[in-house]
């Protein structure tokens, strides 16, 4: 759960205690989620990814790879907008039920599959193992929709906060070039 994450994140040896720097992030991300300022804890982790998320229980992860490749405040501001719009539209939550729908389904494959094979003498586990992950990844994963509307919102809460609505654009250029020139294959392939 969003509370167990929290939980762990505050014991982990990964939390960056630094007061200047985590007042600095929250101050960005009051600055454009003022209405949930107060409802937010914000953690800084020191972890070298570029990354941020939003729980539905207000618990939201910085991590400092997205602050080491941030230029600006604006381009701070523009991906702390998209991780605070899906908490504040729900996205999670209703990852949350697609994943309760998908889970179900799964089970029912995975049975119907285990029964089936039982019945014919055949391994169908694989049936079962794709529909699992099917499941899961409805889980661990926005739609497009959802990380679209995060990125418009987002960006419309940075520029009305006063940020500069073309550093939404360029951290994901900067983004997009460094994944590009990595010297991993995997990485140059991902999106």
């Amino acid at each position: 759960s969003s509370d167990r994450m929290e939980r762990s994140a505050r014991a982990s040896a990964e939390l960056n205690v630094d007061a200047d720097l985590n007042a600095y992030v929250r101050e960005v991300m009051c600055s454009i989620a003022n209405e949930y300022c107060s409802e937010v804890r914000v953690y800084v982790l020191d972890r070298q990814v570029f990354n941020a998320t939003a729980a539905p229980n207000g618990y939201i992860e910085v991590w400092s790879g997205l602050l080491l490749r941030a230029q600006s405040d604006a381009e701070l501001a523009f991906v702390l907008g998209h991780e605070i719009t899906h908490y504040a539209e729900n996205h999670t939550f209703e990852q949350f039920n697609t994943y309760k729908t998908y889970n179900t389904i799964a089970m029912v494959v995975s049975l119907g599959a285990g029964l089936a094979g039982a019945y014919y003498g055949v391994d169908l586990s694989s049936i079962g193992d794709l529909a699992y992950f099917t499941a899961m990844s409805a889980y661990f994963g926005y739609n497009r929709g959802q990380e679209t509307e995060a990125d418009t919102l987002g960006l419309r809460r940075a520029a009305e906060a006063g940020y500069d609505p073309a550093a939404g654009a360029a951290i994901w250029r900067a983004l997009q070039a460094e994944t590009a020139a990595s010297t991993f294959p995997s990485v140059r392939r991902s999106e």
